[in-house]
């Protein structure tokens, strides 16, 4: 991790040198070619100084930022750190666009007639019930049913066992 924080710090330097690099040529343009005028050129020569500093700056930030990203992922015990934050910031985003959509687009009559327009809608239902169905037979989704079991005594121990099955659960004995 070390090596890289060097190596973003490296290009991070180089890109600070290519700035000022930039800028000098801007400013020996502005020195020997006087047609441009010294006004434009100064300001060229200053323009992209500028830039190529904020590039630089945010090139910095950057290889900061994945320095720190790559010492979290790269612990497993800082790593649950890590997905808490991510997890702390997404939920305070959530909020806010929850209260935004509380506090703004729900008062608009218009957005609650198309929500229940939209709920009520043959194909969403349609679809809603089938991605259930697949769910459901892929194993995703349960539907718990209870039901009425006849119970019966079972001739060997005299436990109680479901009318229906060939074993009794609690001796294991075939049943008739």
């Amino acid at each position: 991790m070390k090596e890289n924080a060097t190596k973003q710090t490296k290009r991070t330097n180089v890109i600070i040198v290519a700035a000022t690099v930039i800028a000098a040529v801007g400013y020996f343009v502005a020195y020997f070619t006087p047609e441009l005028g010294a006004w434009n050129a100064g300001a060229l020569g200053l323009s992209v100084l500028a830039i190529a500093y904020f590039t630089s700056a945010l090139a910095f930030t950057a290889s900061v930022l994945f320095s720190v990203i790559a010492f979290f992922t790269a612990m497993p015990v800082i790593g649950y750190v890590y997905v808490a934050v991510i997890y702390t910031v997404s939920k305070t985003i959530q909020w806010i666009l929850r209260f935004i959509f509380n506090q703004v687009l729900y008062r608009i009559p218009l957005y609650r007639s198309v929500e229940k327009k939209f709920k009520a809608n043959s194909i969403v239902l349609g679809t809603y019930d089938a991605v259930n169905k697949i769910m459901v037979k892929a194993g995703l989704k349960e539907y718990l049913t209870l039901s009425v079991l006849e119970m019966r005594m079972c001739p060997f121990c005299g436990e109680d066992t479901p009318a229906g099955g060939n074993y009794c659960f609690a001796c294991g004995n075939k049943l008739k």
